[in-house]
């Protein structure tokens, strides 16, 4: 318990550092993203960003036969899981074979379905060659009434051409759900 406790203070605490900038979030008004900072990103960084769009969604909506979601068009990579977005993640991660197998199972729901997993927060720390990567996931299943809400947080080393994850924490809780949307 006290590791949990030490994890989720942690991750609040450098979340809101001055070093620490947030790339999309979903607030009570609707999605954020930051552009300008994503402007500024270089294609490592971009690259750790579109392996957790890999993983999740946000603001994901089909149109003319593909999956849109905000951080990947954001990002300049079209629609979720184009060639585009899968090739960037499969250039900087190639060492990186858990990473590379998410290239397969790459997160293509609109936040409509049954059962979606979205960002609703992400932000990334550079410190010299390492990023902190803050992120929090909800998922809800509504077949079954079951939202969860994973929190993590992502350390990266960027070598020369290619990104190496660190180590990764995540926190993951289940709940019962009364109905309520997540």
């Amino acid at each position: 318990m006290k590791r949990v406790l030490f994890f989720l203070w942690a991750f609040f605490l450098q979340a809101q550092d001055h070093d620490t900038l947030w790339i999309m979030r979903k607030t009570q008004q609707g999605w954020e993203v930051n552009r300008s900072a994503i402007q500024k990103l270089s294609a490592p960084e971009k690259a750790i960003l579109a392996y957790y769009a890999m993983r999740a969604g946000g603001d994901c909506k089909h149109q003319h036969g593909t999956l849109h979601c905000l951080l990947t068009d954001a990002l300049g990579l079209g629609h979720q899981c184009s060639k585009a977005h899968k090739h960037l993640v499969h250039q900087w991660f190639k060492h990186e074979p858990e990473i590379l197998e998410d290239l397969y199972t790459c997160y293509k729901k609109a936040d409509s379905e049954q059962t979606f997993q979205i960002i609703t927060y992400i932000a990334i720390k550079r410190k010299g060659n390492e990023i902190d990567v803050f992120y929090h996931f909800v998922g809800h299943d509504k077949r079954i009434k079951e939202k969860w809400r994973l929190q993590g947080v992502g350390k990266f080393l960027v070598k020369q051409n290619y990104v190496h994850l660190i180590e990764e924490h995540e926190k993951l809780d289940y709940e019962l759900d009364e109905g309520q949307e997540p």
